[in-house]
């Protein structure tokens, strides 16, 4: 009996592996959260937004074609049955810490896309407010999933700032209620915190200077999937070493570089690394040139070029203050 159940269990792990393997054996299906347009949005009938671009990428490199990828609209509480059901192959933007996606979602990390952090949004305020002291006792919207309560929660005790916190069960909620005056803040991540003021011109919504509990957005794929999970974290690791090496979407296609072991890998000269994770040996500079790397692909989407201006931080590369260090490629 338990012989079988043995069985019946190793058989289903492969089912579930076939089935992520399967999804993305014509497109790679990209979860994110449609909500937030930063993200991905379509224009034209044409995927843009930060998410959409890096899923592109990941097209290029398994497909050798920027247009054989899909965009999946997945919340929180979906991730898990998205990713085990093969409804999407990895996941973007819109999830939680590291720890409880390992944990709970059964999801592997694949690489880091930026940091985001939490912040507040405020309504129809003296622009001469010059802390957070002056918000003290004032009710606060929240949405009580993927850790941003407990955040709250702690930067509110840490300060002594006596907040009225209301919590709600969706982000949609939360958002709806602050734009009611139910609530004079709303914390969130800084990202759709900006989203707002984007989405709601003209209704006195301002983000605030203070940023609490920064957190790494990270691509996640499968824990069933290793193979995938390679290829995810390898990509995103070729788009950063195309920034460190100066590669852009200007000189991309006659980019010229020091023929080390390490570059005739990463460029496909010495094909067999690419090979071996099913990847098409010249995708990247057919990424980059379409793309940009990915300091590109990011101040276009969320950072200085963008309506955001959200900072890169500790997501730079270390040559730049940031923490973000590229494997070689040997």
């Amino acid at each position: 009996m338990v012989k079988k159940m043995k069985l019946k269990f190793s058989f289903a792990i492969l089912l579930i592996w076939l089935v992520s393997f399967s999804a993305h054996a014509e497109v790679v299906k990209c979860g994110t959260n449609l909500s937030t347009k930063a993200y991905a949005y379509k224009e034209n009938d044409q995927w843009k937004g930060f998410d959409a671009d890096v899923c592109r990428a990941f097209a290029w490199a398994l497909y050798g074609d920027g247009n054989k990828f899909e965009m999946v609209d997945v919340r929180t509480h979906e991730i898990l049955p998205a990713l085990q059901s093969g409804k999407i192959n990895v996941m973007l933007s819109n999830n939680v810490s590291p720890a409880m996606m390992e944990a709970k979602q059964r999801a592997s990390v694949g690489g880091l896309l930026y940091y985001d952090r939490q912040m507040f949004a405020a309504k129809d305020i003296d622009e001469n407010v010059a802390s957070m002291k002056e918000f003290s006792g004032k009710k606060v919207c929240v949405f009580a999933g993927a850790d941003y309560l407990e955040n709250l929660k702690y930067y509110n005790n840490e300060h002594k700032l006596d907040f009225k916190i209301m919590a709600f069960k969706s982000l949609r909620k939360a958002r709806n209620a602050f734009l009611l005056k139910r609530c004079e803040l709303f914390s969130m991540q800084g990202l759709p915190l900006q989203s707002i003021i984007t989405d709601s011109p003209g209704k006195g919504v301002v983000v605030l200077p203070e940023e609490y509990a920064y957190k790494g957005v990270y691509a996640y794929t499968p824990y069933t999937n290793n193979e995938f999970r390679s290829v995810i974290k390898w990509v995103i690791n070729a788009l950063y070493a195309a920034e460190q090496m100066g590669m852009n979407k200007d000189n991309a296609v006659d980019f010229a570089y020091k023929r080390t072991p390490e570059n005739i890998s990463l460029f496909g000269d010495n094909n067999i690394l690419w090979h071996l994770l099913n990847v098409k040996p010249n995708w990247l500079r057919l990424a980059v040139a379409d793309l940009g790397n990915m300091g590109e692909i990011f101040e276009r989407n969320l950072g200085s070029q963008s309506d955001y201006k959200l900072k890169r931080g500790q997501a730079a590369l270390i040559k730049d203050g940031g923490t973000v260090a590229v494997e070689p490629f040997k």
